[in-house]
């Protein structure tokens, strides 16, 4: 009954995952209650990823370094340069246009992996993607943040980068252990199943950062309308301008770039911060799961079709 219920979840991925969004909204209460598990659903995410992609997949990423490296130097540091410029030009709140620029330096999200696998792209390359840039991002995030006068706490560059390692080392090493105890064809045979736990967790994670958004709504609706735009525009416009870059290097190849620039894991901000995180940067987090969670549900037929031109890669 279980294994039917995250099969029936994982097939209808597209339209489960923004019903997150709406429960949090509608049930306030729902999201504090969840609001702890906020940092524990990121990294359970991550672990769930890397159990769902093929080893082969990955290994095949790591033989694409080249290019990977020109997506996160393209992603995390042209990309919030950027969007730093653009706020600047369009004259923007200078809480939204810090938002908006660490959000743009954020890492990849981790369930892109997995999107981009249950969508017929390369499953290996964005969870390689996701990891490489996951750790890069330890090492610009604060780096950045300090060009532009942005307060992070009193997080280290060497702090950042060290509770990232932390982060990706451990989730790896249980999803190796677990791997090798479960064996290759039992994996194979609950591919299904992980993906739907995957969506759990994301609806789980839009539910829980919904806390207090609610009540903003009504308090300061304009201000929180400002943010979610903001966090539309941003991706969108990372997505668009990613494929393009890089769809010389394959249909497949550009549209899981895309994911992987496109889609900012925002939420790991707040496993990784120490408190008080600035309270824009949480502001926006919230603002920024609206596209996460909506986007998907409308692009899904280009991103197969993209998937379809060249033959997506096994994942």
């Amino acid at each position: 009954m279980l294994e039917a219920s995250l099969a029936f979840l994982a097939r209808h991925a597209r339209w489960a995952m923004p019903l997150g969004l709406v429960a949090g909204l509608v049930w306030p209460a729902l999201a504090a209650a969840l609001k702890p598990v906020l940092a524990p659903s990121v990294v359970l995410l991550l672990l769930v990823s890397m159990l769902r992609v093929a080893p082969e997949s990955i290994g095949a990423a790591f033989g694409r370094l080249a290019l990977l490296g020109t997506t996160w130097l393209w992603a995390l540091v042209v990309c919030p340069v950027l969007a730093y410029a653009a706020a600047a030009l369009l004259a923007l709140p200078g809480d939204l246009a810090a938002a908006l620029t660490v959000s743009a330096a954020a890492p990849p999200l981790l369930f892109g992996a997995m999107f981009a696998t249950v969508t017929g792209l390369n499953g290996g390359l964005a969870l390689v993607g996701v990891i490489g840039g996951t750790l890069a991002a330890a090492l610009t995030i604060p780096l950045l943040a300090a060009a532009i006068g942005l307060d992070l706490g009193s997080v280290s560059t060497l702090a950042f980068l060290l509770r990232s390692v932390a982060v990706v080392a451990g989730t790896a090493a249980l999803a190796f252990a677990i791997r090798r105890m479960a064996g290759t064809a039992r994996m194979d045979a609950h591919k299904t199943t992980f993906e739907g736990i995957g969506v759990v967790l994301m609806i789980v994670f839009a539910i829980a950062v919904m806390d207090g958004i609610a009540a903003l709504a009504f308090a300061d609706p304009g201000r929180l309308a400002a943010f979610v735009l903001a966090a539309f525009a941003l991706n969108l416009t990372l997505q668009a301008a990613t494929a393009g870059l890089f769809w010389r290097a394959g249909a497949t190849t550009g549209a899981t770039l895309a994911i992987v620039a496109g889609f900012r894991n925002n939420g790991l901000l707040l496993a990784i911060l120490p408190p008080p995180v600035p309270p824009e940067i949480v502001l926006f987090v919230a603002a920024a799961q609206f596209p996460i969670y909506i986007v998907p549900s409308l692009a899904w037929s280009l991103y197969a079709k993209a998937a379809s031109i060249d033959g997506p890669a096994k994942a």
